[in-house]
């Protein structure tokens, strides 16, 4: 929670538009989360064994896999820490504005663009080409699919 409100009054509202610090506190949080799990199992696999399992060959195993899991989630939140504070965020930032307003010049005809994008594009871009993908014989149905489903029923049915 520390590093949650330094960020907080470091960015203030502009918090909410940077979504590399968001990433990093949310990985730090996940880890965590991740080590509290791993500690409450190993507290309830040390009160199976009363404290002792010394002879249970899973019991030692699942013991030294969560040591080990703590050291290496202990590692990755102090890098991501320092990454809050020392990052290329700004210059990264920069290179994204700089690609968007590109992007933004171009004419949608240079594109092929996906017929469901969520854009005002939709419809428009380039067409792209079928020649590689093998086309089915015969000749393309133009009806709906309610009836193209009902012509192919009936021609299951009657063996035609």
């Amino acid at each position: 929670t520390y590093v949650f409100k330094v960020m907080s009054k470091r960015y203030d509202a502009a918090i909410l538009d940077r979504q590399c610090v968001q990433g990093r506190m949310g990985q730090m949080a996940i880890l965590l989360h991740a080590m509290l799990c791993t500690l409450a199992k190993l507290d309830r696999d040390l009160r199976l064994h009363a404290g002792n399992g010394a002879g249970d060959l899973e019991f030692q195993r699942d013991k030294a896999a969560a040591m080990h899991f703590f050291d290496l989630a202990e590692l990755e939140i102090e890098e991501l820490r320092t990454q809050l504070y020392q990052n290329a965020d700004d210059t990264m930032l920069a290179a994204a504005s700089a690609a968007m307003k590109l992007s933004d010049s171009q004419t949608p005809e240079q594109f092929i663009i996906p017929e469901k994008t969520p854009t005002g594009m939709r419809g428009q871009g380039r067409k792209p080409k079928q020649d590689g993908i093998k086309q089915f014989p015969g000749e393309a149905y133009q009806g709906t699919r309610s009836d193209w489903h009902a012509r192919t029923w009936e021609k299951a049915s009657t063996g035609a």
